[in-house]
């Protein structure tokens, strides 16, 4: 359980992070947390890799993880440009999100 200042500390990183988005570097139909988007995520092949980060590689679906999923399970994540985002599941997380498949909405 978290302690005050950790939970002040959570809710400021979110965000921090979700200001670093400029939308004007982006075409205005990119999204990146719609139910639409995919995502892969990488974990670092090494023996510094932790038991989560393995976990989000292992056990994600075959198509990716849907973009409306990530912000819940991956509070602290940065946008790095368009197809790629830093996992940032914990302190010196070296893992990333690559984009799959950016489907146009349903009309």
């Amino acid at each position: 359980m978290l302690n005050a200042l950790e939970a002040v500390q959570a809710v400021e990183a979110v965000q921090k992070a979700q200001k670093r988005i400029d939308r004007t570097q982006y075409p205005e139909s990119t999204t990146f947390f719609s139910k639409l988007d995919r995502w892969l995520y990488y974990a670092v092949s090494d023996t510094k890799v932790c038991d989560l980060c393995r976990f989000f590689e292992e056990q994600q679906p075959a198509d990716g993880y849907p973009g409306d999923w990530l912000r819940g399970n991956f509070p602290y994540l940065e946008i790095l440009d368009v197809d790629e985002i830093a996992a940032n599941v914990h302190p010196n997380c070296r893992c990333a999100l690559k984009r799959v498949i950016n489907l146009p909405e349903e009309e």
